[in-house]
């Protein structure tokens, strides 16, 4: 399909200049509102001079394959030739934005083995919508081998059957609990501002809504289009994922490529039964996101059905150790420290309250008394969170070293289960601080590629000999031939 050189379709010119229309426009708003009329030409000559410089980019630039490579060429005062070998290639991915959807079109943005620019695909091309999927199924062919064509994709059932009812709940919950617990903080205030404000100070008011709606809101609402229709399956060795309520997407990727699986659980979730799946995979980072779902918000039976036909190499069956007893000292001191650090910031409030002169307050008796007991209860409540979650932390961390795998499982609040396969290991640090140190305890943090950058997964405090165990394992595979990061350990 593409052994002629081409361009991107004319429509991503039409997406540049709404984009950089807003953009001015939201800038000249300002102008307008203080009478400064005359920075309104220059803003419009801006527009004009970045519309000549995108239009050369655009006519510059064309992108063509070989039956090695694809090539995307820029030949205007430089020359910039980019060759990406097929085998290089992580994922073809496929993305309709609104505009795309508008016109037609759709964007193939391709991503290869690296996570140093995962964020950002080596080659994008937007063509026609038809022709688009062609080009994708034509590479996917020299990529996987498949026999797959665009028009098959909906033949395919989904692994395991999602309604839009949990993209919804993921949207919601699915995100750090502590997202959703300051988001109820906001809601809240929100709430008693409408109560406090007056019909002629509604800065506040307009101000708390603001902030609501752009911390809570508008990403919850974010997330829920962006996996609205979420399906999964898999073929062969290739694993495909399309979701999107008006911006589409649709990669895939070969098992080899998965680093690590995620079972991840947030308070909420578990309050529900549910979890999501979290693989890292370098290359399919598409729509930015930190870490790509398999698997939207779901009951823990679709979880477990979904890794059973979707990603079994990973299915890890026992529960993992507990920590040892004197693992309970390093948790303690944790949050004895903590509990100093937060002693530090009230030490001053609290002096000032109840041995300086408060005058300047200008509260009541009953006033003051309350704000001391506020102050100290706030303290109060902040030492007993430390240890509670030092208390959870001890009870709720696991950690098990198998043949081919090992898995950590943390979290305090939200619960994460890391699966993890020694062939995948980057690099691996046994380590550990004096309270922990003098127990013969120690920590291990595994760094291992993902979609953007590197992913960490520290465990919690056990024998530094078990612990050393997965270094020892790693280093052995690679000295005696078994390590291979290319495929799957099974």
């Amino acid at each position: 399909m593409l052994e002629t050189p081409i361009r991107n379709h004319p429509t991503v010119l039409v997406a540049r200049a709404l984009t950089l229309a807003f953009i001015l426009a939201m800038v000249s708003i300002s102008y307008v509102m203080e009478g400064l009329y005359e920075f309104i030409v220059p803003m419009v000559g801006l527009f004009a001079l970045l519309m000549v410089v995108f239009v050369i980019f655009w006519a510059k630039t064309t992108i063509c394959a070989t039956d090695m490579e694809l090539i995307s060429e820029f030949n205007f005062i430089m020359h910039k030739h980019k060759a990406v070998p097929y085998n290089k290639i992580a994922s073809v991915n496929v993305v309709r934005t609104l505009v795309n959807r508008i016109f037609g079109t759709a964007t193939i943005q391709v991503n290869i083995n690296s996570a140093v620019n995962a964020a950002r695909p080596e080659i994008s091309l937007c063509l026609k919508n038809d022709v688009a999927n062609k080009v994708r199924d034509e590479l996917s062919a020299r990529i996987y081998g498949l026999n797959y064509t665009s028009e098959q994709e909906y033949v395919y059932e989904s692994s395991i059957h999602l309604t839009n009812r949990d993209a919804i709940l993921h949207g919601i919950f699915g995100n750090s609990s502590w997202f959703v617990i300051s988001s109820v903080f906001f809601t809240l205030l929100s709430v008693v501002a409408i109560f406090m404000e007056t019909g002629e100070d509604m800065i506040g008011l307009i101000s708390t809504f603001m902030l609501f709606a752009l911390s809570f809101v508008i990403p919850m609402v974010a997330l829920i289009l962006r996996y609205y229709n979420f399906r999964v399956y898999r073929l062969g060795d290739t694993i495909y994922l399309q979701h999107g309520a008006i911006q589409l997407y649709k990669t895939s990727f070969k098992v080899n490529k998965i680093n690590s699986v995620r079972i991840k659980r947030t308070f909420f979730a578990r309050l529900m039964n549910k979890a999501c799946l979290e693989v890292d995979v370098v290359g399919i980072n598409a729509t930015q996101d930190t870490t790509p779902v398999l698997c939207i918000l779901t009951s823990m039976d679709n979880i477990r059905t979904l890794m059973d036909d979707v990603v079994p190499d990973f299915i890890y069956e026992k529960e993992g150790n507990r920590q040892p007893g004197c693992a309970a000292i390093p948790w303690l001191m944790k949050a004895f420290w903590a509990t100093c650090a937060t002693a530090l910031v009230y030490a001053y409030p609290m002096w000032f309250l109840m041995f300086e002169d408060v005058s300047v307050l200008e509260l009541s008796d009953t006033n003051l008394m309350i704000l001391r007991l506020v102050v100290l209860g706030s303290f109060l409540f902040l030492a007993f969170v430390y240890f509670a979650a030092a208390h959870i932390g001890f009870n709720k961390n696991r950690l098990d070293v198998g043949e081919n795998m090992f898995m950590f499982e943390t979290g305090i609040v939200d619960r994460v289960r890391t699966i993890m396969q020694y062939d995948r290991a980057q690099i691996v640090d046994v380590y550990a601080w004096p309270s922990a140190y003098r127990q013969g305890l120690s920590r291990c943090r595994v760094y291992m590629l993902s979609s953007s950058g590197h992913s960490i997964a520290v465990s919690g405090y056990y024998p530094t000999e078990d612990l050393e165990v997965i270094q020892k394992e790693v280093m052995e595979r690679i000295k005696d031939g078994r390590y291979d990061y290319k495929k799957s350990v099974f």
